[in-house]
């Protein structure tokens, strides 16, 4: 048997009602576990790179560069300074640096 409209929009209506009842509830799980209500899961934590000067960026990608000058891994050196790998590639392009090449062994 078809639905009618009226009876497809009502179980839709329905179906949305439960699933936002459910996200609040999660959210409001989250919120008290975290004792907070500004943590945001999956957030992204490095928000303030949004914040910083081209200065900043061009200090943060030279010392991105000296570790690997050292032989260290992208992921491992982007943790460390807390910003995406992606990031540092599009701060590289941005500024107009050139792209990272590791330097000749002596």
């Amino acid at each position: 048997m078809y639905n009618t409209t009226a009876e497809s929009i009502s179980g839709f209506m329905s179906w949305a009602s439960q699933r936002i009842a459910r996200e609040v509830e999660e959210n409001e799980r989250v919120e008290q576990e975290a004792n907070t209500r500004e943590f945001v899961p999956g957030s992204n934590k490095d928000m303030k790179a949004y914040y910083l000067s081209d200065d900043e960026k061009i200090k943060i990608i030279r010392a991105f560069d000296h570790y690997r000058d050292q032989g260290a891994r992208v992921e491992t050196i982007a943790k460390a300074v807390e910003i995406h790998q992606t990031t540092y590639h599009r701060w590289r392009k941005e500024l107009g640096l050139p792209k990272y090449k590791k330097p000749k062994a002596l």
